[in-house]
């Protein structure tokens, strides 16, 4: 297991009511440079509310959360993502009758220069930007499936499920992200193909992003015991139990309120 010391990430005492329904209470956790940190617990322990607040989509009603020691609660989504925060989601996001290409490059919309006019007077500016935003993109690409970088035109609806949740994953790191979230990154696939992209997650992170940490939520245990250094568990918007995997599986009130012992 690896030692991580640089604090990157933290939330105190992060709270979301909807309503008369709290769905996040007091939550406070931390999370190191280059550590992968488990999100667990049963449907609705507000996983993902806490996705959603970290990456501003929801306001906390109490609590705040720092990247690198700054503030970035009460930041627009747009805002958060540009400090470096970005996350894939649940339910694919990905535009299936666009090639692999065309949904990688909308990750990278934000740093594109070239305007509407250039495309139609200023060709040659356009085309640099164009073909930069191919190497980046096949850069991405071979990190994950070398196979992809020869799919880039292909239609996402034409390619794996296991392609289809890397390309999500490199749309997400096309950013350059310091914290990334990823909000069950298997769902859909056979256990195998969890095993194997579980397997790229860590092994990119440790070839290419040093740095990076993740937070993964995923409903697997198997997975989360093999990829994680550390699990925090959520039930009813509280956080429960916090350490090692191993630490967390023999929590009592983890298994009652997860593993229904």
């Amino acid at each position: 297991m690896t030692t991580h010391n640089q604090e990157l990430f933290r939330c105190d005492n992060l709270t979301k009511n909807f309503g008369g329904l709290t769905a996040l209470q007091g939550v406070d956790f931390l999370v190191s440079e280059g550590e992968i940190v488990g999100l667990i617990g049963p449907n609705g322990a507000g996983k993902t509310t806490l996705f959603n607040v970290i990456t501003g989509v929801y306001p906390s009603d109490a609590g705040r959360f720092t990247l690198k020691g700054e503030i970035l609660s009460g930041l627009a989504p747009h805002q958060i993502k540009k400090k470096g925060i970005s996350r894939t989601f649940q339910q694919s996001r990905l535009v299936l009758g666009l090639s692999v290409y065309d949904n990688l490059f909308i990750g990278m919309l934000e740093s594109f220069q070239a305007g509407f006019v250039d495309t139609l007077i200023r060709r040659s500016r356009f085309k640099r930007e164009l073909n930069g935003a191919i190497e980046k993109a096949n850069e991405l690409l071979s990190q994950f499936n070398e196979e992809l970088v020869d799919r880039g035109f292909t239609t996402v609806n034409d390619i794996s499920q296991i392609d289809r949740r890397r390309l999500e994953i490199c749309r997400a790191l096309a950013t350059k992200p310091a914290l990334l979230l990823l909000d069950e990154p298997s769902a859909g696939m056979t256990p195998e193909e969890s095993i194997e992209l579980m397997n790229d997650i860590r092994g990119v992170q440790k070839k290419y992003y040093q740095q990076l940490a993740i937070i993964l939520v995923e409903h697997d245990m198997l997975v989360i015991e093999g990829i994680t250094d550390r699990v925090v568990a959520l039930n009813y918007g509280q956080k429960i139990a916090e350490g090692t995997f191993e630490d967390v599986a023999h929590n009592q009130e983890l298994k009652e309120a997860y593993l229904g012992q």
